[in-house]
């Protein structure tokens, strides 16, 4: 016999701001829910960067890069006479719940070794930021750059003041003045590697996009450092910013171009440095 979840409104809601095939899942996994008789709250869907950020500083979150901000990702906690039971995981009900989460394509969070967060569960479809919105025609966007403040941002700005000189203010907080410091940096780069003889003005024109160079999987060096920045300050963590082109770099540039409808190869070329520097 199903039952109408406690808080039945609240969840559908949440659940209505998910990406087309996470929320098509999502809805699955909340009908066997009912029809198990197993009673939750999902208290969160979608996330904005600001958020996630604060979660990051605060330790609740070890990366920047979360599916909550592509839609991809719930949390859930069990209710029980309609109150909600944060220690409720181990129950069967709650079990059953979970490993029908995990039949349908969803990764649970209890099942990570480091940071344990069993209230979370992600659908990765075809990776970070791969659902659609709508109509499936929208790509996954994620929110405005980080305007809060950010003990990476400031590690970025300092970074850059020690290697340009540029006395950017180290306030960790993303907006245009470190956007164009940034710029900076990859113009002096380009002069010192290429002896393009760019003016280093910080400003993305076309002589700067003309004397772009294709960055890719094993590059090292100030400018794979840019780039690691530049994607973190975006929203895509590369999982460590030591001027170290690896994996994690790759897929974040590779989850950058997809959002930005461009040619998902993995390597920052013109049109990718050109969307990140716009």
């Amino acid at each position: 016999m199903a039952i109408k979840m406690t808080y039945n409104q609240r969840n559908l809601d949440n659940m209505n701001k998910l990406a087309n095939n996470t929320k098509k899942a999502a809805l699955q996994w909340y009908q066997y829910c009912c029809e198990q008789e197993i009673d939750l709250l999902i208290y969160e869907t979608t996330r904005t960067l600001e958020d996630q950020a604060r979660n990051y500083q605060s330790g609740a979150s070890q990366t920047m890069r979360s599916y909550h901000l592509v839609g991809q990702a719930l949390d859930f906690v069990p209710v029980k006479d309609r109150k909600t039971i944060w220690n409720g995981f181990g129950s069967t009900k709650i079990k059953k719940a979970i490993a029908k989460a995990k039949q349908l394509g969803f990764t649970w969070g209890g099942d990570w070794t480091t940071l344990v967060d069993k209230v979370h569960l992600q659908y990765e479809y075809k990776g970070y930021g791969t659902d659609p919105f709508g109509s499936g025609q929208e790509a996954a966007t994620v929110p405005s750059p980080i305007n809060v403040g950010s003990k990476t941002v400031m590690n970025i700005q300092g970074t850059l003041n020690n290697r340009y000189g540029t006395g950017l203010k180290v306030d960790g907080r993303y907006g245009a003045a470190t956007k164009k410091v940034l710029i900076k940096g990859y113009q002096t780069e380009l002069n010192k590697q290429y002896k393009v003889g760019l003016t280093t003005d910080g400003i993305w024109g076309p002589k700067t996009r003309a004397a772009v160079r294709v960055v890719k999987k094993g590059a090292r060096g100030n400018i794979s450092y840019i780039l690691q920045s530049t994607l973190y300050v975006r929203g895509f963590d590369p999982q460590g910013i030591d001027g170290i082109f690896g994996t994690n770099t790759e897929i974040s540039v590779k989850s950058y171009q997809n959002l930005k409808n461009l040619n998902q190869d993995g390597m920052a070329g013109r049109d990718t440095w050109t969307k990140l520097f716009e």
